[in-house]
């Protein structure tokens, strides 16, 4: 656009030295011709040179208020492409991304299901657990009453039982 307003400019700025030299051209010939006739032309000219200088001065002020908002280079194109191939990239990266996210999305999904699942088995292993400790310390503390008739030797015995009970099959966590 700047380069069309350009053109146009020098075009104008053509048409007007033209216009000068017939203007030039009109005054010089007012002695040969008719009076009347070379005013009016002169008139005619200038009013047409007036317009021309307007439009001039109004096309300079549209390039320098384009050349003002192009920053950078002209070359437009090249840096519209490297935009261009840019925004692709990102675009691309951002779609590899969505992809990761979304496995990580299934897997954090899988993750606490598992969780759930370990956490429900803990609990019930914790109840039963306490369950078997509390019966096993009930049946404890009733053989630690006095025995008149057990001898020491059955109470050791039965002692020991108890205690390997306890260690072996309820696992402290």
């Amino acid at each position: 656009m700047v380069i069309e307003s350009e053109k146009r400019n020098s075009h104008l700025q053509k048409t007007h030295i033209d216009l000068q030299l017939k203007f030039q051209n009109y005054k010089q010939c007012i002695d040969t011709s008719s009076a009347s006739n070379a005013i009016f032309e002169i008139n005619k000219l200038r009013d047409q040179l007036q317009g021309k200088d307007t439009t001039i001065r109004n096309l300079d002020a549209q390039i320098n208020i384009m050349k003002v908002l192009n920053v950078g280079s002209t070359e437009g194109s090249c840096d519209q492409q490297a935009l261009e191939t840019n925004r692709i990239q990102l675009k691309d990266t951002i779609t590899s991304l969505r992809i990761q996210l979304d496995g990580l999305k299934v897997e954090n999904v899988s993750l606490k299901r598992q969780y759930d699942e370990l956490s429900k088995a803990n609990t019930h292993s914790r109840t039963a657990y306490v369950e078997k400790l509390s019966a096993l310390t009930t049946q404890h503390t009733k053989l630690q009453a006095p025995m008149y008739s057990a001898s020491v030797v059955e109470m050791a015995v039965l002692f020991c039982f108890l205690d390997d009970q306890l260690t072996s099959r309820c696992p402290i966590n």
